[in-house]
């Protein structure tokens, strides 16, 4: 990226990577832990680290989890995503970046590869999951400010495209920090 970009956008765009294989995984993780301020799963990533089932609508269960994961990534911010929701747990005002990763996941799903401006405003001012409202509702009264959490979309689909929904979420996420100045 260019030295004229800005510098919130500069620091987003550094070591990004997703290995497969858990022990080289694992050690590209430890080698960029000093150099990362946000780290990012999915639910499946979660509960393979974890080696359990997470119970993904208990506020209580997500919180222990949260508190097992931090210790194997001690990062200062820790975003999970899933179909019922994204957070992120730390330091920092990430509902917004969260809320934009969401969208853009949930208009990939609805509309694949080939959707326009006009299907994302469409899906932003559809309702959220109750469930998951419910969820985030507790899970903040039980963490605090120290979590932000963003209730996934309610819809009903016929042919959902379900590949690529967490590398676009992973798109959505930054570009959202970046356009906001995020330090």
């Amino acid at each position: 990226m260019s030295s004229s970009a800005p510098a919130a956008a500069r620091k987003l765009t550094g070591p990004i990577a997703a290995y497969h294989e858990p022990a080289f995984s694992r050690r590209v993780r430890e080698a960029l832990l000093p150099q990362i301020d946000v780290y990012g799963m999915n639910e499946d990533e979660l509960q393979s680290y974890l080696g359990r089932q997470v119970g993904l609508l208990s506020a209580e269960d997500v919180a222990d989890a949260r508190t097992a994961v931090h210790r194997l990534i001690p990062v200062s911010t820790l975003v999970l995503h899933t179909k019922f929701w994204a957070l992120a747990l730390g330091p920092g005002e990430y509902a917004g970046a969260l809320d934009n990763g969401t969208l853009m996941a949930a208009t990939r799903y609805c509309h694949g590869d080939d959707f326009t401006d006009e299907d994302v405003e469409r899906l932003r001012r559809r309702p959220r999951r109750p469930e998951s409202v419910v969820f985030a509702a507790a899970l903040r009264a039980r963490m605090g400010e120290a979590v932000d959490c963003v209730p996934g979309f309610e819809f009903d689909v016929q042919n959902p495209t379900t590949v690529g929904l967490g590398d676009t979420f992973v798109g959505g996420f930054p570009a959202e920090l970046a356009l906001k100045g995020h330090r």
